[in-house]
């Protein structure tokens, strides 16, 4: 476990575990740079940046057999630590396992080292820009992805956001939520 931000006790602040994916024991030192970077990056952001001083942040790296993740539309394999993979129908969406081979590891990690973690983000070491929202609990984005996968999959995680298009597309969103409407 490593401070990124720290601005109290977690009891009275915001706190946000950023976890590594698809990093091997010789990069957990840049993952330490890149969840840093993920931090800031979401700082530069509303509301973030305005609540800036009521967050706290850390990294909690766990070594991956093999660098990056699984990109079945390619296929490509890897051997990680939650088993993240690409869609095998669109290589921009990053999902990991719901059970004890994904999920169930970021809650174990959570429950151990920030159990007051209002928010977790995965950060996958791959080039390829993706991510999603891991089913409203985790925010899952690639490396790549800092600057605006991110920041896009953490509204879904915070506030249960959803996906605004500019352009139709019919029987989307199925479901009310805080910014959307199926009118």
């Amino acid at each position: 476990l490593h401070t990124i931000v720290s601005n109290g006790p977690p009891t009275n602040r915001y706190n946000v575990a950023v976890l590594s994916e698809g990093y091997t024991s010789a990069q957990l030192a840049q993952f330490r740079i890149d969840a840093t970077n993920a931090i800031n990056a979401l700082f530069t952001f509303q509301p973030y940046q305005e609540y800036q001083p009521y967050f706290n942040a850390y990294a909690i790296a766990i070594a991956s057999a093999q660098s990056g993740s699984d990109h079945p539309a390619y296929p490509t394999s890897r051997t990680t630590y939650f088993n993240s993979s690409y869609a095998p129908y669109s290589d921009y969406i990053i999902t990991i396992p719901a059970g004890a081979q994904g999920q169930g590891k970021i809650d174990a990690l959570l429950h151990t080292f920030v159990p007051d973690c209002d928010l977790a983000i995965l950060l996958v070491n791959d080039p390829v820009p993706g991510g999603s929202d891991g089913a409203a609990k985790t925010a899952i984005s690639s490396v790549s992805g800092i600057s605006g996968i991110l920041v896009h999959e953490a509204g879904h995680v915070v506030a249960g956001l959803g996906d605004e298009y500019t352009l139709a597309n019919p029987g989307y969103p199925d479901t009310e939520e805080p910014n959307t409407t199926r009118e």
